[in-house]
C-alpha cells in the first residue's frame, strides 16, 4: 500500500490536504480523507481505515507501506501505530518521486482529471467532488496496468483467484 498527500486550493480554507492510501496491487483507493491540515494523527487515521477495510482481523502482518519523507509519515506516533497494526514503513529517497511512481501517477490523475478541470470551490464542495472522484476512480475508470479493468473489477477477480487457489 502507498499513501500520498496532494494539496488542493479551496475558496475558504486555502489549501486542503487530500490524503489517500492506494493498494499497489489492485490500484484501488482503500481509504482517503480531505482535511484542512494533515498531521501524523490524521495520516494514521487514514492508514487505519485502509487496514480495517482490507484486513478483517485489523492487522496487516508483513504489509509494507511505502511513504515519502513527509513529517506525517516519519513521526514516532505514526511509526508506532503502524507497528501495532503489523505494518512495516518503507521510505523513498529524498527528492526521488520516481521511487513511488504509483502514488505520483494517482496524484497526477486526480489533479488533471478531477481537480484542474473545475473552478476553485469551497472546502465542502471539494470534499464532495473528491468522494465522487474516488468512486469513479475505483469503480468506473479502467487502468491499463490492470488489463483495462477498473480497480474494483480487478479486486473482485483477484479475490476469486485467491479463493480458488486456497481450495486446492
Amino acid at each position: 500500500m502507498v499513501p500520498g498527500i496532494t494539496y488542493i486550493e479551496t475558496t475558504d480554507f486555502c489549501k486542503g490536504s487530500f490524503i489517500e492510501i492506494e493498494d499497489s496491487c489492485t490500484r484501488d483507493i482503500r481509504a482517503w480523507n480531505f482535511l484542512v491540515s494533515c498531521g501524523a494523527p490524521e495520516a494514521f487515521a487514514v492508514v487505519e481505515d485502509a487496514i480495517m477495510s482490507t484486513f478483517p482481523s485489523g492487522r496487516a502482518d508483513d504489509l509494507r507501506l511505502k511513504t515519502d519523507g513527509g513529517s506525517q509519515f516519519t513521526s514516532t506516533a505514526l511509526r508506532d501505530g503502524c507497528s501495532l497494526l503489523g505494518i512495516t514503513l518503507e521510505a523513498i529517497r529524498k527528492r526521488k518521486p520516481e521511487d513511488n511512481g504509483i502514488i505520483e501517477s494517482l496524484h497526477g490523475n486526480f489533479r488533471n482529471n478531477y481537480v484542474f478541470i473545475r473552478e476553485t470551490m469551497s472546502f465542502v464542495s471539494a470534499k464532495l467532488m473528491l468522494a465522487a472522484a474516488v468512486r469513479h476512480y475505483n469503480e468506473e475508470r479502467p487502468h491499463s496496468s490492470l488489463g483495462y479493468m477498473t480497480p474494483g473489477e480487478y479486486r473482485k477477480s483477484f479475490k476469486q483467484v485467491t479463493r480458488k487457489e486456497a481450495v486446492r
